[in-house]
């Protein structure tokens, strides 16, 4: 890429204040860091232990995911990886959530011969994308605006945390993620592992009282209170966050003639 190139022709690399970096240009990247709590995701709040059973034939049981075409088209491959030596499996199946190889990856045309390889392919996905049109099985999911959740804005700058209320009901047959992938471990008696008996809202609350747990020992610990998630009739409102409320009105550009 250019900017590599550039920082490599002027020895830049590797220098205070030189250097690239690609994810400049969103969520408050350039600004000092803030101290705060930094949410943990679903699968880092389960208490649940992972099954492994060991038995991955003699292949490695974890290889970069930017080789998987490779482990498509030469099953059984050995390459180096962090200083090690890898096993490339035999992928019979794969199931893509919250991703999209055909956007992320190179070599399309290769891609799709080990794609030919594979006997089943399932999506989960809220847009009609490649990876869905190269699907056997295409599970509608939920956008942001179908489902309630909790988040964090300025992922570099680590700004706060910020109530998701849902908008609409799901559209059509979409479905929440959680709620597909709890229906599909019930098909195998492991619903109860994977939920631990929480909803939606259970599992929001729960991370945000990890969250909380985080944030203790600094000096803005966060409240303990859910935002109710009330709207207002106007846009100026009020945000909660981190042990301090400020209100905002919020000026909307518009174009004129």
């Amino acid at each position: 890429m250019d900017d590599c190139g550039y920082c490599r022709n002027v020895g830049q690399i590797g220098l205070p204040g030189g250097g690239f970096g690609f994810g400049w240009h969103y969520n408050g990247a350039g600004v000092p860091t803030r101290k705060g709590v930094i949410l943990g995701g679903f699968s880092g709040a389960t208490t649940t232990p992972p099954i492994h059973n060991g038995d991955f034939k003699n292949y490695s049981s974890s290889i970069p995911i930017a080789r998987f075409v490779d482990a498509m088209l030469s099953p059984g491959k050995s390459i180096n990886w962090n200083g090690k030596a890898v096993t490339l499996p035999l992928i019979k199946m794969c199931v893509f959530a919250g991703t999209n190889p055909f956007h992320r990856h190179q070599q399309y045309n290769r891609m799709i011969e080990g794609w030919k390889t594979l006997e089943t392919v399932i999506t989960v996905d809220n847009h009609w994308n490649a990876t869905c049109r190269f699907s056997d099985i295409v599970l509608p999911a939920t956008t942001q605006f179908e489902r309630n959740d909790i988040d964090q804005f300025g992922n570099h700058s680590n700004r706060g945390l910020i109530s998701m209320k849902q908008v609409v009901a799901p559209q059509f047959e979409s479905r929440h993620d959680f709620d597909i992938f709890r229906d599909l471990c019930k098909r195998f008696d492991r619903e109860a592992a994977f939920s631990e008996g929480l909803d939606e809202m259970g599992w929001i609350k729960r991370i945000y009282q990890e969250g909380v747990q985080q944030g203790k020992p600094n000096p803005l610990p966060c409240r303990t209170l859910i935002h109710s998630g009330k709207r207002k009739n106007t846009l100026s409102f009020r945000v909660r966050i981190c042990g301090f409320a400020t209100s905002h009105s919020v000026t909307i550009p518009i174009w004129s003639r």
